[in-house]
């Protein structure tokens, strides 16, 4: 029994790796024969020099081993000069290249999915990394920061080209964290349609990146993702909803941001240090404004705090020290920071705006909320405040239009932005045995703009037939719109004529 115990345990033994590493060619591996892989491992003697290859794979006792992985600290403090790796291999360990002074080149393969921590730290000799495939190189998991090899190389290039002006491929979702940190020729992104995350420290340090396009369907925008550029110019796609801590922190060259109406927070120091913006207007959509947001904006003259912000964070204006005007269109306003349920007023940290000046700051605010607002910090010690309206007129009430499926908005009043809302009868909670369906739909708008009136809310009503026709409730003739028309037909009717 003994006997064949052991010739059982011996018997495994291969199947969970090769006792040692043994030398193929020009490197060392560790061999898995029962899954046919093979790791790159250490060298146990010398250590590598030179210029390297990393084989797809490797013959070895009439057994080819798929090499996958570059094991932790492989090739740390090693002599060689470049390395290529082939496709296949998907991951590269722990410290794996770190301290290669001599290190200049590296080729990375479109089957890289991770790169572990520190993986190319102080290879102060780097200065390119080549790649075949963007999408691939987008997807790659990055640890930290000396986990990508542009950290040090700042040279991308992509089948021998360099990248300057990159278009993000089609099919991409998510930018991953650190993907082009460092790269610093480049100096303008497209990010299309389709990509709904943009990851931390994406793009932070490339010092040329002067212009940013961000598509429609990206939600989030990471930490510190687009820090320590050049950018003077940035396009915000319709849906980003949150824009991360840092995410244009030290971008001193930006002189103008337009936020989407479907923007919900400002992170913390957000924009800190874009001392280049001179106005800003925050729309109703956004509820956060965090701390230190905009601190050190130092060219700032004007802000427009939307209707819906119900948090300015501790020092979220700090150092603005040119900020002349505040327009804050929130009409009630909460002396501690406890939740309100729906979060319908605002609380302001007493030192959002310390350092500011406040004093010489005019503060134009709903004519109704003057007095709350002189009776609270920060808000009692701007100049005024001022009624918002301040020689100004009301928007004018918006109107809406109805064209096969598509509902549009238009107001007399130029530059306003469009706050809008539809609510249908039918959604609801029931606790009946059956429910009718009304299908009818309400539409509500108003127009709001910087240093204006919000104007009247105007509506409609739609009705889908059954046939799956629409109805706008009192449209007669059928155009979409409330006129004298309608008028004279819907007499006509009740009179049975």
């Amino acid at each position: 029994m003994k006997k064949s115990l052991l010739s059982f345990v011996l018997a495994l033994l291969p199947i969970v790796a090769s006792a040692d590493p043994v030398k193929i060619g020009d490197l060392w591996y560790n061999l898995i024969p029962k899954s046919g892989v093979a790791e790159v491992a250490p060298d146990p003697n010398l250590g590598y020099t030179g210029d390297i290859t990393i084989p797809s794979s490797v013959p070895y006792n009439g057994i080819n081993y798929t090499v996958t992985k570059i094991e932790d600290n492989a090739f740390d403090n090693s002599q060689i000069t470049s390395v290529t790796i082939r496709n296949g291999v998907v991951s590269i360990g722990y410290s794996a290249f770190s301290h290669c002074n001599n290190l200049t080149s590296v080729v990375i393969p479109q089957s890289m999915t991770s790169i572990g921590n520190m993986a190319f730290m102080d290879c102060m000799g780097l200065t390119s990394v080549h790649i075949t495939d963007l999408a691939a190189w987008c997807a790659i998991s990055f640890a930290d920061m000396d986990a990508n090899p542009l950290y040090n190389a700042h040279h991308l290039y992509v089948n021998g080209n360099i990248v300057q002006n990159l278009v993000i491929p089609n099919g991409v979702t998510t930018i991953g964290d650190w993907a082009f940190n460092s790269c610093s020729d480049l100096s303008s992104v497209i990010i299309p349609s389709g990509v709904t995350i943009i990851g931390n420290y994406a793009f932070s340090n490339c010092a040329n990146l002067s212009s940013v396009t961000i598509g429609d369907d990206v939600v989030s925008i990471g930490m510190y993702a687009f820090s320590s550029t050049s950018l003077a110019s940035v396009t915000f796609g319709s849906s980003v909803a949150t824009i991360g801590t840092g995410a244009f922190w030290g971008c001193s060259g930006l002189n103008s941001v337009v936020f989407p109406s479907s923007l919900t927070t400002i992170d913390s120091n957000a924009f800190d240090g874009c001392c280049g913006l001179s106005t800003l207007e925050i729309p109703n959509s956004v509820s956060n404004i965090n701390s230190g947001a905009f601190d050190g904006c130092s060219g700032l003259a004007s802000v427009t705090i939307g209707s819906g912000v119900n948090y300015i964070g501790n020092y979220a204006f700090k150092n603005c020290t040119q900020l002349a005007d505040v327009y804050c269109k929130a009409t009630q306003l909460r002396t501690a920071l406890t939740s309100d349920g729906m979060y319908t007023s605002l609380y302001t940290e007493p030192d959002a705006f310390t350092d500011s000046y406040q004093q010489d700051i005019t503060l134009y605010v709903p004519a109704a909320s003057i007095t709350a607002y002189q009776a609270i910090e920060p808000w009692k010690y701007f100049k005024g405040p001022l009624a918002l309206t301040g020689g100004t007129t009301k928007c004018a009430k918006p109107t809406i239009s109805y064209t096969n499926g598509t509902i549009d908005f238009t107001c007399s009043t130029a530059g306003v932005e469009f706050v809008s809302s539809v609510t249908s009868e039918d959604v609801k909670n029931y606790s009946t045995a059956s429910i009718t369906l009304t299908q009818k739909f309400t539409i509500s708008v108003y127009a709001t703009k910087a240093g204006m009136d919000n104007s009247d809310t105007a509506t409609m009503d739609i009705i889908i037939t059954g046939n799956g026709q629409a109805i706008v409730v009192g449209d007669m003739d059928g155009n979409g719109t409330l006129d004298a028309v309608d008028i004279v037909k819907l007499v006509d009717k009740i009179m049975g004529r």
